[in-house]
C-alpha cells in the first residue's frame, strides 16, 4: 500500500481550522514546524481529506507528533498481528517440531492388562 499525503490545500485549511494551534497540547505554531498528520492512520484506511486531519508540533520523538507516531505504529502491529492470525490460524511461528507421543496402545482393563483392538 503506497503512502497518501495531504494535499498543501488541505495542509493549509486544516492549519486555518485549528487557528495556528497543535491539536495535542494546544501550543502556538506561529513560526515553528509543524505537521500535518491522519486522525486515522493511512495504513489503517485514513483517508488524505481535512476530515482526518490534525495538526500538530512536529520535531522530535517528544513532541506531539512523535507520540502520536509511536501510538500509530502499536496499532498498526497490532492489526498485522491480527490478519496474519486471521489468515494462518496461529498466533505466532512454532519453534520447533510438535511432542510426538507414543502412540495408540490399546485400551486398559481395570487390571491392568492390554485388550488389542
Amino acid at each position: 500500500m503506497t503512502r497518501r499525503n495531504f494535499t498543501p490545500a488541505t495542509r493549509k485549511a486544516a492549519y486555518e481550522r485549528a487557528q495556528g494551534r497543535c491539536q495535542g497540547c494546544g501550543c502556538d505554531l506561529t513560526g515553528k514546524r509543524w505537521d500535518c498528520d491522519h486522525v486515522i492512520p493511512d495504513w489503517l484506511g485514513g483517508r488524505p481529506v481535512l476530515e482526518n486531519a490534525e495538526v500538530l508540533c512536529a520535531g522530535n520523538r517528544a513532541t506531539c507528533h512523535g507520540k502520536k507516531t509511536a501510538q500509530d505504529v502499536k496499532r498498526i502491529a497490532k492489526t498485522k498481528r491480527q490478519q496474519k492470525f486471521h489468515l494462518t490460524g496461529r498466533s505466532r511461528a512454532r519453534k520447533g517440531k510438535p511432542m510426538q507421543g507414543r502412540g495408540f496402545q490399546g485400551w486398559r482393563k481395570f487390571n491392568g492388562d492390554v485388550v488389542r483392538p
